[in-house]
């Protein structure tokens, strides 16, 4: 038995140490990779995570209420007033009063906004599928099976 392995002959305290390693990993690799795509995404890649978020969420969905984009992204209503301020003053959403309660405000991507975000999901994807092409058959194979496993993780 190695001495310096504090786990050695405790299989089942290697595992948990080796799948907290592993959780500590993932965690980690997500947030560099979240980082590296949105910085080839142009000019989105300038905006906040939260930002980029919005604009994406108003552009998809013909647009939300401030209530509405807070609760779906988990943060405050203040880092949301924020956020949508932020991209009202780049041109990328405007407020319209709701067409069913005009005391309630819709937040919409502009034509600036939809057409910023369409060209920054374009770059982003083909910066990633230019990384992916330059994998080998194997690689993409082995990438393949991982993402099936972290399809898993974030299914829940």
């Amino acid at each position: 038995m190695d001495d310096g392995d504090v786990n050695a002959g405790r299989p089942e305290l290697y595992e948990e140490h080796e799948s907290g390693s592993d959780a500590a990993r993932i965690a980690r690799l997500a947030g560099a990779l979240v980082r590296r795509i949105r910085s080839h995404g142009g000019v989105t890649g300038e905006l906040s995570i939260t930002q980029d978020w919005v604009l994406a969420l108003v552009s998809e969905s013909g647009g939300m209420t401030g209530a509405e984009l807070a609760r779906a992204q988990n943060v405050s209503a203040q880092t949301m007033s924020t956020a949508i301020a932020g991209l009202e003053r780049l041109g990328y959403v405007a407020k319209h009063p709701d067409d069913d309660d005009a005391r309630r405000l819709i937040v919409r991507a502009t034509d600036r906004g939809a057409t910023a975000r369409m060209q920054a999901h374009e770059a982003k994807q083909r910066w990633l599928s230019d990384v992916v092409a330059s994998f080998t058959a194997e690689e993409r194979a082995d990438l393949s099976r991982g993402l099936d496993m972290l399809e898993r993780i974030a299914e829940g």
